[in-house]
């Protein structure tokens, strides 16, 4: 008996111990668990406060390099080019013809390639096609967050009722003008809901048919309307803006005004500019249509990757014009009259008054920007669509030889004598170079204004290349024909141009003012 409860007491001590040592290996199994996962976690926590730190260091250095405001001195605008031209045209005499002989014309030894602006001083590629998906297209999505804005502007924008929706929290005041003002606007602007009006810009840019500059000026009709009677929050929102569109932008300021920076691919003449080394020229801007002269002025710049702008692109204005502006149709007529070979001819045309008011605002840009930017809807219409018909019954005459050269004849005919000649000092009291809806529109013109004219007329009508050519006070174009014609000529990437002069009235192509006769000329290509 006694040997049995020893035996029992022994088996009890055993699953006793058992017991005790399997719930000693489980709590020390979960207490090794726990240690593992406090040990995680609390890696876990000093990686994170590692990563805030990094980003605290990070964000604390970004706002360093955004915060760079650097003192400056700007440089006095290029002159605009002048053209010393008489107050009389010459009038071809054919009794008394001074050419002994026809001459090929001395051309510029950087005539062989186009005649085209491109960045100064600039190393930089730029794509201005490349960053069109930085602005959302109006699709449903877009116009419901659109319809969601509690703010609204309407505005007669060149004939067309302009209304578009915005954020209230975009609005803010420019009282006064300091780096940290102007720094604490632009983030109150970044924080708002920006990009639905961007949205519509954009597209009011397409409907209008707008480059680059109208661009900025659409930009602009809404900072006035938005930002009343306070220019520096005009230019500051047009500032973040342009630079939110992809465009390379800044701003500086003197004397408690904001003035808008921005670099253009081609000249712009009297504007002052910042003198860039990755941009080249960075021009003062007044997209309200003046022409600030600053001395010297504390310029924002940002350093990193996409240089001295807010926003992700690397776009430059660009201020050629592929397409004619298309306004709402506001139309002049104009009765225009000249004589070809004994037979007279009326033309009525129509200019829209809107595209006019709108080439007021355009800054002073090369030559061969006017050269390329189309007539306009209601010229096409009017004007092309009667010339196309006249010249179709035209046969060739004396000793030309072919439709092309009569055609070309009869359209430097209508130039020369369908308009009454004045120099731009007397119209406009200085230079100014007119588009062709201009020339149609205004009273007077002179040389470079006809050149524009009848370089677009021939390329639209007879389908023939056309350059211009510029001498020391006068402008004249020169015509690429299918076959050699007699004349005087230039020679141009391996082509042959022939002479053809708007503003000496009377002359067939091939004939040379001979004011000019001698000097060195420069082709002006407008592709």
């Amino acid at each position: 008996m006694k040997k049995a409860i020893i035996i029992s007491l022994a088996l009890l001590l055993s699953v006793s111990y058992t017991l005790g040592q399997s719930t000693y290996e489980k709590l020390k199994r979960e207490q090794e668990a726990r240690f593992k996962k406090e040990q995680a976690e609390q890696k876990k926590r000093i990686e994170r406060n590692i990563r805030n730190q990094d980003a605290m260091i990070e964000l604390k250095v970004d706002n360093q390099k955004k915060r760079i405001w650097l003192k400056q001195s700007l440089q006095s605008g290029t002159p605009q080019p002048k053209i010393d031209e008489p107050d009389n045209p010459r009038t071809f005499d054919p009794d008394n013809d001074e050419r002994i002989q026809f001459d090929r014309i001395i051309t510029t030894p950087e005539s062989d390639e186009p005649f085209e602006s491109i960045l100064e001083d600039s190393e930089s590629e730029v794509d201005n096609d490349a960053f069109e998906e930085i602005i959302p297209q109006i699709n449903e999505e877009v116009r419901v967050e659109i319809s969601g804005l509690e703010a609204q502007f309407d505005v007669d924008y060149f004939g067309d009722a302009l209304s578009v929706n915005y954020d209230p929290n975009m609005f803010f005041k420019m009282d006064r003008v300091s780096e940290n003002r102007i720094e604490e606007q632009v983030r109150r602007l970044e924080a708002s809901r920006y990009m639905p009006l961007l949205s519509q810009i954009k597209q009011k840019q397409a409907e209008y048919s707008l480059n680059d500059w109208g661009f900025c000026h659409l930009i602009n009709t809404a900072a006035k309307e938005m930002y009343p009677y306070d220019k520096n929050a005009q230019t500051v929102f047009n500032w973040f803006m342009l630079s939110k569109a992809g465009y390379i932008a800044t701003v500086c300021y003197e004397d408690n005004q904001v003035f808008l920076l921005a670099p253009c691919k081609q000249t712009l003449y009297g504007k002052t500019f910042l003198r860039s080394n990755q941009y080249g020229k960075m021009y003062a801007l007044d997209l309200n249509g003046g022409n600030p002269e600053i001395r010297s002025a504390k310029v924002y710049y940002d350093e990193d990757e996409s240089g001295m702008t807010r926003g992700r692109g690397n776009r430059v204005l660009d201020l050629k014009m592929t397409k004619a502006p298309n306004f709402a149709p506001r139309n002049k007529k104009r009765l225009l009259t000249f004589a070809y070979e004994g037979q007279n001819y009326e033309l009525p045309i129509e200019v829209n008054v809107n595209t006019i008011e709108f080439f007021k605002t355009y800054p002073f840009v090369d030559l061969d920007i006017y050269m390329g930017t189309p007539l306009s809807s209601p010229a096409q219409r009017t004007l092309v669509a009667s010339l196309r018909e006249m010249v179709q019954d035209l046969q060739p005459m004396r000793n030309r030889r072919t439709v092309e050269e009569e055609q070309v004849n009869f359209l430097l005919r209508f130039v020369q004598t369908a308009f009454p000649y004045q120099t731009d000092a007397m119209q406009f009291g200085g230079e100014k170079y007119l588009f062709a809806d201009e020339v149609l529109f205004y009273k007077y013109s002179d040389c470079e204004d006809r050149s524009v004219l009848f370089s677009w007329l021939v390329r639209e009508i007879v389908g023939l290349d056309v350059v211009g050519v510029l001498y020391p006070g006068h402008a004249a174009t020169a015509v690429s024909f299918n076959r050699k014609v007699p004349g005087d000529y230039i020679t141009y990437r391996g082509k042959t141009y022939t002479i053809c002069d708007p503003t000496y009235i009377n002359a067939n192509y091939g004939m040379l003012l001979p004011d000019v006769r001698g000097q060195i000329a420069k082709v002006v290509d407008h592709r």
